[in-house]
């Protein structure tokens, strides 16, 4: 009896062994789990090898967590998950929404508090931004964030892949599309108050009349401001500002003081 038990135990064991021995490297991981402590997304697999993950078509990044972007198509800012509609003109990627992103700045919705960044002509250089009106049910959405220049400059308020324009970037749009730039830029109605002069956004860019904020709101449905990255040589207080009004079919630029608040719009690297 002891002896068949003894058998048994042995042949029990040379078959396990057998089994082992004929699987591939490979098939370890059913014996003694994965060597790579990955998990890919979005159907992707694990090229146990190098420990990286094979993305399936339309999807990149470390885990396949990313979707390959093509423009004209919604974007999705991996910081807080808000969506974005994007365009192509010419040979840029723009959004096609002013921004909705805070990060860590601050939201200052006392006016005071606000006047208290310009200093009386002596800025502090605070980074901040609002709301029109302070409005977040009427305004978030339809018209973005208001900044100021402090917080568009700190290269980190558009997401990865993705900058606040300068100067170039303004002018590279505005020489495509022409002279009447403002008015292919503008959309038809949208708060847009008359006579919006030569919109019709043929360019797909739709920008609304989101106004902007100084010493007190102003502008709504008569203008929008956007910051760009250059500052002004003669003036350290001011930053090149482009804007569009219901009055001119043109995208106008001048040096405004980076202690307002102005849109941002993000285009691509």
């Amino acid at each position: 009896m002891k002896a068949r038990k003894e058998f048994f135990l042995f042949a029990s064991a040379l078959s396990l062994i057998l089994v082992l021995a004929s699987c591939d490297e490979d098939d370890d991981s059913r014996f003694f789990g994965s060597p790579c402590n990955i998990t890919c997304q979005n159907g992707g697999s694990v090229n146990s090898s190098n420990c990286t993950c094979n993305c399936p078509a339309g999807f990149t990044g470390q885990f396949c967590e990313e979707a390959v972007f093509a423009c004209g198509g919604m974007y999705t800012d991996p910081r807080d998950g808000k969506t974005y509609s994007t365009v192509q003109i010419g040979s840029q990627c723009w959004f096609r929404e002013n921004l909705r992103y805070a990060g860590s700045l601050p939201q200052i919705t006392n006016q005071n508090s606000w006047n208290a960044i310009w200093n009386n002509g002596n800025p502090t250089g605070q980074a901040a931004w609002c709301i029109y009106d302070n409005n977040s049910m009427l305004y978030e959405f339809h018209f973005g964030y208001l900044y100021t220049w402090y917080a568009v400059s700190s290269g980190s308020i558009c997401p990865p892949g993705w900058r606040v324009p300068g100067m170039n970037d303004w002018l590279v749009l505005e020489g495509f599309l022409g002279s009447d730039a403002g008015g292919k830029m503008k959309e038809v109605g949208a708060g847009w108050l008359n006579p919006n002069t030569g919109a019709n956004n043929q360019s797909g860019f739709s920008a609304r009349p989101g106004g902007m904020r100084g010493y007190e709101f102003s502008g709504i449905g008569e203008s929008t401001y956007w910051w760009s990255t250059y500052q002004i040589p003669q003036d350290s207080r001011l930053a090149l500002g482009f804007y569009v009004i219901n009055s001119s079919a043109g995208l106008i630029n001048a040096p405004q003081a980076k202690a307002s608040g102005y849109s941002c719009r993000c285009i691509k690297n």
